[in-house]
């Protein structure tokens, strides 16, 4: 009997190795076996596991009475994978189940069922960040097999027939039960594991794909730009044809199907179509769904992926297979992670590009505030020399003159600390011809950093702050002081001046940004080419301003050495 009970016990465990198989690939399982299962997540534990418990019971072999069975399995890999709770829940979900279908065992069997998947909870609970792995399921289903021995010899009555029981169902039941949960663990972890496989090959290939992509989304979406696109995204993907559109027409079609999905016609497929209505990822599992109107049309299946901007849908990526090929999940899995990847550098091309406008703006705003008042003060001073000093004046007109060259140099061109120097001292040149003696300038820039690369106008707002709101204010004027050096990896340029300095109240304010009217001293100028200095070199930029009151003030930064321009060209 003990043999032919061992086989019969074996065909029932597989019917297990297919349900592990299939449920290892399940977010509720994958999440167990991480620990990290939801509430969700234990509720469809709890389910399954009760109802396989039922169906070890329903396909038990009647033996002396009682029943040979496989709803240990269940009730133990629930509490193994799930925790006590769901344990005990599958168990008792087993458990009474069994009581009710009576016989001499049947309080024995459904308390034992119970207390198994109990004790499956518990090691879970002990076991803590340990794997829950198959051969930690064939020791604790051996073990718990041998408590439900136990169980039926103290319980069921009479101890005679529960003993013959024993003896015959003893060793079947405790294999099978203790190897069907090391193998159904075992599965699912293999499963899983296989799962993970497939999908760190696909991120690899989407990632590989982002790579090689990113050059040419960085002018954003064009057709072009989609075609470079779509060629790598079928070379690295395998499928049979990929195609990009916006939301009105395709931008590129490489693959089966050229000779009618041509750039610039209207999106011709009726998935396309729909994707991009509902803005929602759409898998074309045949023909019919895809939707082309041309019979002859090679495209049998694929996926389409909405792109988005901004929280908009901009366009699409669609992957294609023809013949009798089919999209497969993983080649959904693949798309989607493609189209996100897709739609981030869009994003940040997208960014890049507004901030390039901002920064633009912030400088044409900084021009636009330099020219009226200092051009007034100016030409205020050349008239003053005309009479006096005709050539002082002549002069003078020339400096205002290159002054205004410089000023007006495209904003998108960083230009060398030579080269903004040489800026700085045609405004000195105007401002010394006003202030006269009170003015004094002295430079100091070591010949290494001379072609390091700035945002033009960086200096002059600077040196116009130390004169108008330093220097100025004072009787007998002072010094200002203009130097470049290097410091390690960066060069440190600072502007410092001995003029009457600002109280700590307002300093605070200007370091904060607060400070931005003319009361304050320093106006926008400061703050904007803080503001543009950061968007130039990042955190690498280290922007600061000391200053005591009668002792003056000084404005310094710091800049990467790496953008360096070749001097004397």
């Amino acid at each position: 009997m003990a043999p032919r009970l061992f086989v019969l016990l074996l065909q029932e465990m597989s019917v297990i190795a297919v349900l592990a198989c299939l449920m290892g690939r399940t977010q509720a399982f994958k999440n167990a076996l991480n620990r990290q299962a939801t509430t969700r997540d234990k509720a469809i534990l709890v389910a399954f596991f009760g109802i396989l418990s039922i169906i070890g019971t329903y396909t038990g072999i009647p033996v002396r009475g009682a029943i040979a069975n496989t709803r240990a399995i269940g009730a133990i890999s629930a509490g193994l994978l799930g925790g006590p709770v769901v344990g005990f829940l599958a168990g008792f979900i087993g458990g009474v189940h069994r009581y009710f279908i009576g016989g001499f065992t049947g309080f024995a069997c459904g308390l034992s069922t119970t207390v198994e998947g109990l004790i499956g909870g518990i090691v879970h609970l002990r076991m803590k960040d340990a794997e829950i792995s198959g051969r930690l399921g064939l020791f604790w289903g051996f073990a718990g097999e041998i408590l439900q021995m136990i169980i039926i010899l103290t319980f069921a009555k009479p101890f005679g027939e529960a003993l013959e029981l024993v003896k015959i169902i003893m060793f079947p039941m405790v294999t099978v039960n203790a190897v069907g949960v090391g193998m159904f663990l075992a599965l699912l972890r293999a499963t899983r594991a296989e799962h993970e496989k497939i999908e760190a090959v696909q991120a690899q290939k989407a990632l590989k794909i982002a790579s090689r992509t990113l050059p040419y989304l960085r002018s954003g979406l064009n057709f072009e730009s989609a075609r470079q696109v779509a060629e790598i995204i079928k070379e690295e993907s395998g499928v049979a044809a990929v195609a990009i559109t916006d939301t009105e027409k395709t931008l590129a079609f490489v693959g089966a199907g050229t000779d009618h999905h041509k750039p610039g016609d209207p999106v011709l497929t009726k998935g396309t179509k729909v994707a991009l209505q509902e803005g929602a990822l759409r898998v074309l599992e045949d023909r019919n769904m895809v939707g082309c109107p041309y019979k002859n049309c090679p495209l049998s299946s694929g996926v389409v992926v909405p792109l988005f901007s901004d929280g908009t849908v901009i366009g699409a990526v669609k992957l294609y297979q023809d013949g009798k090929k089919r999209i497969t999940p993983v080649m959904v899995e693949l798309g989607k992670g493609i189209g996100q990847l897709l739609a981030t550098q869009l994003e940040i091309a997208r960014l890049q590009a507004m901030a390039a406008l901002v920064s633009q703006a912030e400088l044409k705003a900084l021009q636009a505030q330099i020219n009226p008042h200092f051009l007034f003060n100016a030409l205020n001073t050349v008239v003053s020399f005309c009479r006096t000093d005709p050539m002082k004046a002549r002069d003078l007109l020339i400096q205002l003159s290159e002054f205004f060259r410089r000023n007006l140099r495209q904003s998108d061109q960083l230009v060398t600390l030579e080269d903004e120097l040489e800026h700085i001292k045609s405004y000195l040149a105007i401002q010394g011809a006003r202030y006269g003696e009170r003015l004094k300038v002295e430079t100091n820039m070591e010949p290494d950093v001379k072609g390091v690369l700035i945002p033009p106008l960086t200096l002059q707002p600077v040196v116009e702050n130390s004169i108008k709101h330093g220097i100025g204010k004072l009787p007998q004027g002072g010094t200002l002081k203009i130097s470049a050096r290097t410091l390690g990896d960066v060069v440190e340029v600072s502007v410092a001046d001995d003029g009457v300095g600002m109280p700590p109240e307002r300093l605070g304010a200007l370091l904060a940004g607060t400070c931005v009217h003319s009361d304050c001293g320093a106006g926008i100028g400061l703050k904007n080419v803080r503001e543009r200095l950061r968007n130039v070199f990042g955190d690498a930029c280290e922007f600061t301003i000391s200053s005591q009151p009668g002792r003056g003030t000084t404005v310094a930064f710091t800049i990467p050495r790496r953008k360096v321009a070749p001097v004397g060209d």
